[in-house]
């Protein structure tokens, strides 16, 4: 599918088959990330794929959602507050992965770039956590066309639809994660 990505691992706007989410340790602080993510995807066997890197423990803090339009995959790990513009003492990466299921034009998909950023971001500042880190990554992979359509956000039904999906996955795991005990930010 045609992807609009700020991965590091194979990011950009290109045509991909997938991507993955490598887990690493929370004290994680290699010079050479991207030499992990080609191991991982030589040893999976997966070609043209883009790669996402999380210290967050992937079973309590990555939630999906998936309908006929879309799959939405995001690994939320929250720290301390990350002010934009300011130092941050701590924080936990955010990545969002959305695939349309649906044809756009590339006009529509940025659209639902800038719709997927700022419905995680509204959200997080309603719950007073603005970032994780700087490795904070998106991606929306959809079915290119030309003439497809050139609006997908907030004013549209597909758009309403995603930011509404965006808004509820981020804050139930939020809320979901309140009520676990032994993590230092819920």
């Amino acid at each position: 599918m045609k992807t609009i990505t700020s991965s590091f691992y194979s990011g950009g706007v290109k045509n991909i088959n997938g991507f993955f989410v490598v887990s690493v340790d929370k004290d994680f602080n290699d010079p050479e990330p991207e030499r992990i993510m080609k191991k991982f995807s030589l040893e999976n066997k997966l070609k043209n794929f883009a790669g996402f890197m999380t210290a967050v423990d992937l079973e309590r803090h990555a939630v999906f959602y998936e309908d006929q339009n879309f799959f939405v995959l995001q690994t939320l790990g929250l720290g301390h507050n990350c002010v934009p513009g300011e130092e941050c003492k701590k924080g936990r990466t955010i990545n969002t992965a959305v695939v349309y299921k649906k044809s756009l034009s590339m006009i529509g998909a940025m659209d639902m770039v800038q719709l997927i950023i700022g419905s995680r971001t509204y959200t997080l500042c309603r719950e007073k956590k603005i970032a994780g880190t700087s490795t904070d990554s998106f991606l929306l992979s959809f079915i290119f066309d030309k003439n497809g359509p050139k609006y997908s956000g907030y004013a549209t039904e597909t758009g309403k639809n995603l930011s509404r999906i965006i808004k509820d996955v981020t804050k139930t795991r939020r809320e979901s994660l309140a009520f676990q005990s032994g993590d230092e930010s819920p």
